[in-house]
This record gives structure tokens, sequence and C-alpha cells, in this order.
């Protein structure tokens, strides 16, 4: 099973469009064609802004800036079509996440099911985020947030030859996801906010009935948390195939047009 090429292919997928994504934004200052902000990305004629980004940078002006109504009109869109997958396709620091998450089930076994938030408690944190912005007249969560980081110090890496401050936050972070809570199924206030915007995800998995065994397999390789064969928390799924790829009845099939629950 851990040997199939399909699944092999995945993850180098996955691997390779983050890198291909940072690289671009590596590149595009030097040459003319990518440029970003605390919440906005060019790459060319392109501008798509994120969506936490722009609630936080709003709170902090008191205002909703309408020259980032358009660029994130384009995230918002994708999120509603496709839910979280850039979660499990883009999101630079996500396949490091998994790595630590994975390495810290198999030291802590069963101790790994420990704490794991509920969606009222994602959105409390999400609130406080937005209104400490507002308070502070900063975008707050964007100090931290592990995909802002890791952007705008490439960017100051290969435009000036150095990194900020902010870099410091990524292996506290890891060090948080491995010894407390999962970051991005219980933390992370930017998954959060694609999740609530999941509202057609016209991609999701289902459960061949007639194939599943039901076992742990599936529940236990998502980096999310989704639990494909009880039906929970499927809007929070990012497509990232390793349930599907990993079962060992080939159970879990994807689907176009059926509505995540």
């Amino acid at each position: 099973m851990t040997g199939s090429p399909r699944k092999l292919v995945v993850r180098i997928v996955r691997i390779v469009l983050p890198a291909l994504l940072l690289a671009l934004i590596a590149l595009g200052p030097t040459f003319n064609f990518a440029y970003g902000s605390i919440c906005t990305l060019s790459l060319g004629l392109f501008t798509v802004s994120c969506p936490l980004g722009v609630l936080q940078v709003s709170a902090a002006a008191g205002a909703l800036l309408t020259n980032l109504l358009f660029p994130v009109s384009i995230a918002f869109l994708l999120t509603i079509m496709l839910g979280r997958v850039f979660c499990g396709w883009l999101c630079v620091p996500g396949s490091i996440f998994e790595g630590v998450r994975d390495f810290a089930g198999a030291v802590k076994g069963k101790m790994r099911k420990r704490i794991m938030l509920d969606l009222k408690e994602r959105i409390a944190i999400l609130g406080a985020i937005v209104f400490s912005s507002g308070i502070f007249r900063y975008p707050v969560f964007c100090v931290i947030c592990p995909v802002g980081a890791v952007c705008r110090n490439v960017i100051s890496y290969a435009q000036n030859g150095s990194f900020g401050f902010d870099l410091l936050f990524i292996p506290a972070i890891f060090a948080f996801e491995a010894l407390l809570l999962p970051w991005c199924p219980s933390v992370c206030a930017l998954g959060t906010t694609l999740r609530l915007f999941s509202l057609k995800n016209l991609i999701n998995l289902s459960v061949n009935r007639g194939r599943c065994k039901p076992c742990p397999v599936c529940e236990k390789v998502c980096p999310v948390n989704v639990s494909p064969v009880k039906g929970l928390r499927l809007r929070d799924c990012t497509k990232c195939l390793k349930c599907s790829e990993s079962c060992p009845k080939k159970a879990i099939e994807w689907k176009i047009g059926q509505a995540a629950a």
C-alpha cells in the first residue's frame, strides 16, 4: 500500500506545487513578475488577497478596503467552489506540518488523540484575531501566520539577502504542533476562514459502503481530522487524497457536485 505508484505521485505533486509557488514568489521581484505585501500576492496581471488578511486589515483600518475587494473575491470564489484545497495543495508549510504531526503521532501513539478544538472554539479564535486587529490597528495573525512568514521572508531574502524576526515563529509553531494542539485542523485561523467559506465545495469524498470495512486508516492519515466513514468535518477536507490513497479497500471515491456536510 505504501509503495503504490499513484500514492507516490500524489505525494510528490503535493510537495512540488508549493515549491513552485515559493520559487515564483522568490524569483518574481527579480524578474518583475511577482510582488507581495502583507496579505496580497501579484503574479503578472493576476492578483489574489488572503481572505483572513483582508478581514484583519479592514478591522485594523476600521473600514472595508474597497481596493482589495476584487483580489479577495478571487480567493473567496475558489474557496466557495473548491473548499480548503489551498491547504492541501499550495500551503507552503503544510507538508512540513504534516510531517511533524505524523512524527509526533508515531512517538506519542494513542496520546496524539488527546486534544482537538471544535468548530465553535476555532471560530472564537478567529473572532478574537479579527477583534484584536481592530484594537491594535494591525493584522496580528499575519505576524505568526506560517504561510505569510515563509512568503515574506523568501521575498526579503531574494531582494535584500536578509530574513525577518517573524521567521522565528515557525519552529515555535512546529513545537506547538508536536506538543500541544494540531495547528492546521484546530488553530490556524486561515484554515478556519477557508472552512467557513467552503459553501459549495464541489469536489468531495464519498465512501463506497459496499467496499468499506470500517477501520481507522482514513481518519488516522487525514491531516485535518476529517472522518470520512462517520461523515464528520467534511467541509474541512483539503482534497489531499491521503485517505483515498491509503484506504486498503479503495472504498473512498471522489465525486463532483456533491456538497459536503
